[in-house]
Parts: C-alpha cells; sequence; structure tokens
C-alpha cells in the first residue's frame, strides 16, 4: 500500500497542501477554522495516514496517558480520576482529561488526543464509537459487543443480587428500582437492574419490582444530572401511590437525590422507605446509604498497568484480557434502622481472569 502524502489529504479535503501541513502539525497561529481542522483529520484518518509518533522513551518517562470520562457531575468519576493522577504522578506519567459528556460527536474528538501525542487511552466507560486500534487502549467497566478492547470489569449482574437479597432479607417484597436511561453503553445500569431481577426472581418477588428510566440523558453545567433524576423518579413514583417499601438507584448520586426528596416530604428512611444505592462515594457514608462497592479505584490501578504493559510492548500475545472483580456490600443505616454502619466482608475479590 502506498504510503499517504499530505497532497493526498489536501485532495480528499478539498484543501491546500499547507493548510493540511498546519493541521497535522498543530500549527494554531495559521488562521484555519475548526471544521476545516476536523475534515483534515477525519479524511486523514480516513486514508490510513500514518499520524507521527514520538520516539521511544527511557523508562516510561513522559508518557501521557488519555483518560476518557463520561461525565464529572457524578463525584464518583472525579474521584477515580484523582486517584488515577496521583498513581500516574508516581510513574512520571502525563495525563490528559477528556470528558465526552456520553456525545458520540465528543467521542469522535479523540484525535484530538492523538494530535496531543498521548501514548493510550484509559476509558472510564463504553464509548459509543469503537475504539480505534492504532492506540492502546483499556476500559474500565463493561463493554458491549462491538469492542474487543482490554478490560476490567466491575461485576454489576452479582452487585445487583447482592442489593436484592439484603432487602428481600429485611422483608421487604415491594421494591423500585429508578434509573438514568438504560442504552448500549451503559452496560453496567442493565446488569445492576438484571442481577437485582435476578435476586427478586429466587424469591419469587419479581413481579413486585418497579422499574422507573429517565427517558434522556442531558448533562448541564449547572446541575448533577444523576442527582437530579433521582429527585424526579422519586417524586414520579410517589405521586403514583404506589405501595413500594425500598427504593435502589441505579447508583449513589440517584440515590442520594432519592434521600433529599423522601426528607423534604417527610417520609422517613429507612422506617418508612429504604433506600440504597451502587458505586460506595464519599458522599455515601455522609448521609449512610446503603451501598455496592465495586473495587473500582483497584479496578483502575490494574487497567492502568496492563495499558502501560501495552505501550511498552511488553504483552506480545494475540488476545483479549478480560478481568472482574466481584462487589461487595455495605450496609448502613438507610436500610437498618440502627446507628452506625455495618460493613459486610469481602466476597470473593478478583473473581476471573480470561484470555
Amino acid at each position: 500500500m502506498a504510503k499517504i502524502t499530505t497532497s493526498d489529504i489536501a485532495l480528499a479535503a478539498g484543501v491546500s497542501q499547507s493548510t493540511v501541513s498546519f493541521v497535522l502539525n498543530n500549527v494554531f497561529s495559521a488562521s484555519i477554522s475548526r471544521a476545516t481542522r476536523d475534515r483534515v483529520l477525519e479524511k486523514a484518518e480516513e486514508l490510513g495516514y500514518r499520524f507521527k509518533k514520538r520516539q521511544n522513551l527511557k523508562n516510561g518517562e513522559s508518557l501521557t496517558i488519555g483518560l476518557i470520562v463520561p461525565t464529572m457531575s457524578n463525584v464518583y468519576y472525579p474521584f477515580l480520576l484523582q486517584n488515577i493522577e496521583l498513581y500516574a504522578r508516581k510513574k512520571n506519567i502525563s495525563c490528559i482529561i477528556m470528558n465526552t459528556l456520553r456525545r458520540e460527536q465528543i467521542e469522535k474528538q479523540y484525535r484530538l488526543l492523538k494530535r496531543q501525542h498521548v501514548d493510550g487511552l484509559l476509558c472510564l466507560y463504553t464509548p459509543h464509537l469503537k475504539i480505534p486500534d492504532d492506540i492502546p487502549t483499556v476500559i474500565i467497566g463493561e463493554k458491549d459487543s462491538i469492542q474487543t478492547t482490554d478490560t476490567v470489569s466491575l461485576n454489576s449482574l452479582y452487585a445487583g443480587r447482592l442489593i436484592a437479597n439484603h432487602l428481600t432479607d429485611l422483608g421487604h417484597t415491594k421494591v423500585a428500582f429508578l434509573s438514568s436511561p438504560l442504552n448500549r453503553i451503559t452496560p453496567a445500569r442493565r446488569n445492576r437492574l438484571d442481577g437485582l431481577r435476578k435476586g427478586l426472581s429466587e424469591k419469587n418477588m419479581e413481579k413486585n419490582l418497579r422499574v422507573i428510566v429517565d427517558k434522556s440523558e442531558v448533562e448541564a453545567m449547572d446541575v448533577a444530572y444523576e442527582y437530579s433524576i433521582g429527585q424526579r423518579l422519586a417524586e414520579k413514583l410517589l405521586s403514583n401511590r404506589e405501595d413500594i417499601s425500598a427504593i435502589i438507584g441505579v447508583n449513589d448520586m440517584t440515590a442520594i437525590g432519592v434521600i433529599s426528596l423522601l426528607n423534604k416530604k417527610g417520609i422517613r428512611v429507612p422506617d418508612d422507605i429504604a433506600v440504597a444505592g451502587f458505586d460506595n462515594i464519599l458522599f455515601s457514608s455522609m448521609v449512610h446509604l446503603t451501598t455496592v462497592d465495586q473495587m473500582a479505584f483497584h479496578a483502575t490501578k490494574l487497567g492502568f498497568d496492563i495499558l502501560l504493559e501495552k505501550i511498552n510492548g511488553l504483552d506480545q500475545q494475540d488476545r483479549t484480557i478480560n478481568i472482574e472483580y466481584e462487589p461487595y456490600l455495605i450496609i448502613r443505616a438507610s436500610t437498618l434502622a440502627e446507628p452506625g454502619d455495618t460493613t459486610c466482608p469481602v466476597l470473593g475479590g478478583l473473581s476471573k481472569f480470561l484470555c
């Protein structure tokens, strides 16, 4: 195959060769519109142009990792990012963060990271778009069928079962699950619901499960989306006057929104309605929320190390790595009307390593 030149790209993009040169070499002093820059980069990728790579560095010095995150409004992600950055700093590695807001159009701009010469990508969720094969990548979290990337998964199916078993053991027979949209790029949400259903079906209670899912997911600058839907969907649930004794948020931010709404209406937690969530974010202990810890920080560190092996060429085997962590339940006062927290023992830790 003939080498792709800047002349080829210029012809395909309908611009001059000098414009292509300015774009590919990150010359921003030239007056080139964003649309033109994007078109040049898109055509370069379509034609298979090989972007310039940095020379190999000694001992991993000055490596740069791109961190792809779906949102910053859920404090779960800033917490992970901070810990990843601290871990990277110890290894003298820089990080560039891209917040996609779970939008496909923003994901397409991953090439902007390539222009910053990132050495690899660590994705903290499953992107809409198939991740290109020309850059080392690891996904943290469940992935869908179109992704063939190495993955460190969090066993959300088991997490749902843990919550179901806990609530049924407490005598709850009618529970509600409140969630942001369930779609292809949110497999963890679907798996949590499926695990919840499986746990309830083992007690012949699945028919008593009420599921309310938000129609659309729109991140905004002035509101924490997942917190707000907890309030909104709980309001909808209560307005229907349904006989529910426990509410499960798809994550802790949603569950905390539920607690906020219940407190506002004078509904006691857990005496009148118990509440539980997933993730064990920092705020969860502050509001005494029962939740499931999915070992996310440990998973991100492991994913980071796998990514470094890929970047440094240490893993030369033709395989896809899938590692899965099992979660554990943290019982707090939002489901038990007793002071203090009770932390259950870890149920499994690292459960599977499949190559």
